[in-house]
């Protein structure tokens, strides 16, 4: 395929029609979306993947630390 500049996006785009769910909270290995319907979090991500979403102890030191700095870098 030729790439032509001129009436071509290079940009990457998700499906633009589709109607993705809202996820309102997670909860362990689970997201929740407006309807209440679950989900098991396959792209959380390395740092989600192994503790699960709302653990309060965690929150906690989140929270400290973000009163000292606005982001670190996950890894």
């Amino acid at each position: 395929m030729k790439n032509n500049l001129n009436n071509k996006s290079f940009v990457f785009h998700r499906r633009l029609n589709y109607q993705y769910p809202v996820i309102t909270h997670g909860k362990g290995i689970y997201l929740f979306d407006k309807q209440g319907k679950k989900y098991i979090d396959a792209t959380g991500g390395a740092l989600v993947a192994n503790l699960g979403h709302g653990l309060t102890e965690i929150a906690k030191e989140v929270g400290k630390l973000a009163q000292k700095v606005s982001y670190l870098h996950g890894s």
